[in-house]
């Protein structure tokens, strides 16, 4: 029996859901830290969450739409990946350096623009 699902897409499945399954947690704030987040990025990429090849996968651009870069479940950018997500009154970002191996999170119960914060803490 053929299997119904590529390899690829069960990758985009799985990292979507792990990183729909984070973003729910972190919209509510119920608890979740930022020390919380980086133990997240600590876990995905010493490939305690998926197997390194599932993480290359994820962390690989496979779509576009002018500047703005995607891999599985993930935003990427040409120095790492970002996930993001904000509703009124609240925002959040967290970003991974490919090239220094910085990671940065950055909470906001104000809805401020944590997106400048985390450029500037990224420089």
């Amino acid at each position: 029996m053929k299997h119904f699902f590529t390899t690829k897409v069960k990758v985009a499945l799985v990292a979507a859901l792990l990183l729909a399954g984070v973003l729910a947690v972190l919209s509510s704030l119920m608890g979740t830290t930022v020390g919380d987040v980086l133990k997240f990025w600590d876990a995905l990429l010493g490939d305690r969450l998926l197997s390194a090849d599932m993480r290359r996968e994820m962390l690989t651009v496979h779509a576009r739409d002018g500047g703005a870069m995607y891999g599985y479940g993930i935003w990427m950018r040409p120095d790492g990946a970002q996930f993001e997500g904000c509703d009124p009154g609240v925002s959040f970002v967290t970003r991974w350096n490919r090239e220094t191996g910085a990671i940065a999170a950055v909470v906001s119960n104000y809805g401020d623009n944590v997106w400048k914060m985390i450029d500037e803490i990224m420089e």
